[in-house]
């Protein structure tokens, strides 16, 4: 799939799949361990923490925004404010919907790995949708807030769009490979697949920012121009 790419691409796509292994190895083995702990039925407080709502990717949610908060910092502060609240609100995004899911998937054990594949790559789906379009019908951006936050998206996603083709790929071989044994475990190295974009995205926010270049001159975003 890269022999039609750019040099600098395909160093960055052999990047990011390093940075996933990576991700999935460290993490899947404790939570392969503790799922033999993990008894079907059990009320018991330790097995309550086994949840999928207690998954790493919720507290490195916060922690990435605590992050973008306190030491996200560049010259130009208009745009500092407007990545701060792009990414701020990504993260939002990212939560919301993966909270929705794991609660899903908690409830339903036996769910199908068909089924689960097509979970997954929806909410990836519906947090690409909601990060594009979230500021269109919110009465307290300006409409010139508006096109700045419509340039900045559109060049956003497009840095981040190989990374998430190549997040679907591997959701797709995660819930078809044998070598996870059950729905719990495949859900589990999927939300580490999750846990590599948001970290991704809070590293390499850079990228997007250097892209920009004259774009937005001039333009005023929360009453600071950029």
């Amino acid at each position: 799939m890269f022999y039609n790419s750019e040099p600098e691409i395909q160093v960055e796509i052999v990047k990011a799949i390093t940075a996933i292994l990576t991700s999935i190895i460290a993490i899947i083995g404790t939570y392969v361990g503790i799922k033999k702990k993990r008894r079907k039925g059990s009320n018991d407080e330790e097995n309550d923490k086994l949840r999928l709502i207690y998954h790493p990717v919720f507290t490195r949610i916060e922690y990435n925004k605590n992050t973008i908060r306190n030491c996200f910092e560049i010259k130009n502060k208009g745009k500092e404010i407007l990545f701060k609240e792009i990414i701020s609100k990504h993260l939002d995004i990212c939560k919301f919907f993966l909270k929705e899911f794991v609660k899903y998937v908690d409830i339903n054990e036996d769910i199908d790995y068909n089924q689960l594949e097509n979970r997954s790559v929806e909410v990836l789906s519906k947090i690409i949708n909601e990060l594009n379009y979230f500021y269109i019908s919110d009465t307290s951006y300006s409409a010139e807030e508006k096109k700045v936050l419509e340039i900045v998206l559109e060049k956003y996603q497009l840095w981040n769009s190989h990374r998430q083709s190549i997040a679907v790929d591997m959701i797709k071989n995660v819930c078809g490979s044998v070598f996870y044994p059950d729905a719990y475990t495949k859900t589990v190295t999927i939300l580490d697949i999750f846990l590599f974009l948001i970290t991704d995205v809070v590293e390499q926010s850079d990228k997007t920012l250097n892209s920009i270049n004259g774009d937005l001159k001039g333009l005023v975003f929360r009453g600071v121009m950029i």
